[in-house]
């Protein structure tokens, strides 16, 4: 007898940018992450890019950034346990 099989919700990829995105500004701003970080930590994304991404958000993103975005939540979910 196992666990009962749950499906996971079914997140949007535009939710989850926007969602991935936010967690990561404000992770940056109480980390006092200079844009230069901030934007190597997301991969390097053209400037207008990164600032595009912070005013508005974004429909979607890149495998890579979200993937990147996903360690740093999992590094301040860590540091958050540690404390």
């Amino acid at each position: 007898m196992g666990l009962p099989h749950v499906e996971a919700p079914d997140v949007s990829a535009e939710r989850m940018a926007r969602a991935g995105l936010r967690a990561f500004f404000r992770i940056a701003a109480l980390w006092n992450l200079s844009v230069e970080v901030q934007m190597r930590l997301l991969g390097s994304p053209a400037r207008s890019t990164y600032f595009k991404w912070k005013k508005e958000g974004a429909d979607a993103l890149p495998h890579d950034v979200l993937e990147r975005i996903s360690y740093i939540l999992g590094i301040y979910k860590a540091l958050q346990i540690l404390r």
